[in-house]
């Protein structure tokens, strides 16, 4: 009801109402399709490592390390941090080290490449501001940044957008 009302709210025309609105819509889309998507791979990349390193339950380890991986920035870290701790008290150096850099470079890095790309491809947004809004969005907002970022900037690209759109004739300028 709210998102129908928005075009008769919003000081816009119509049409450029709905375009706002829907290129907001995308953007949450994609975010959240991109969202799941990384977490997903970041998951499977930990099963993967959990079972090469002969890791037991490295199943069960994987797909916690995927539920984890919603938490932004270190969210999986909640899963590989007690396992190399476990690994090192346990006398596995190697393991442990092989496991720590693997998080930190392979499963760490994940989002931070491939989330700005995945929400590029759908909401036809530069990567590296899409890259910045999601960092900025965390920053300043924890979790809810992770959506509110990109959505924030959708708006406000949007809105650059329609402005740059409309023509102002020099009449409407008044100088007092």
């Amino acid at each position: 009801k709210i998102v129908e009302d928005l075009p008769n709210i919003l000081p816009l025309d119509n049409e450029q109402a709905k375009g706002l609105i829907q290129s907001t819509s995308d953007l949450i889309s994609a975010t959240i399709r991109g969202s799941l998507m990384v977490a997903l791979m970041q998951g499977v990349l930990a099963g993967l490592i959990f079972w090469i390193l002969g890791i037991p339950s490295y199943l069960v380890l994987g797909m916690v390390t995927m539920i984890f991986a919603l938490i932004p920035t270190g969210g999986t870290a909640f899963v590989t941090g007690p396992v190399i701790i476990i690994l090192a008290l346990t006398g596995d150096y190697w393991k442990a080290g092989i496991l720590l850099v693997y998080a930190a470079v392979v499963i760490g890095m994940l989002d931070n490449f491939l989330l700005p790309r995945l929400i590029k491809q759908k909401a036809k947004m530069n990567e590296l501001f899409v890259f910045f809004s999601v960092i900025g969005g965390i920053q300043l907002f924890g979790i809810l940044g992770l959506f509110l970022g990109p959505v924030i900037l959708a708006v406000a690209v949007g809105l650059l957008a329609v402005f740059k759109g409309e023509k102002i004739n020099k009449e409407q300028i008044t100088v007092q």
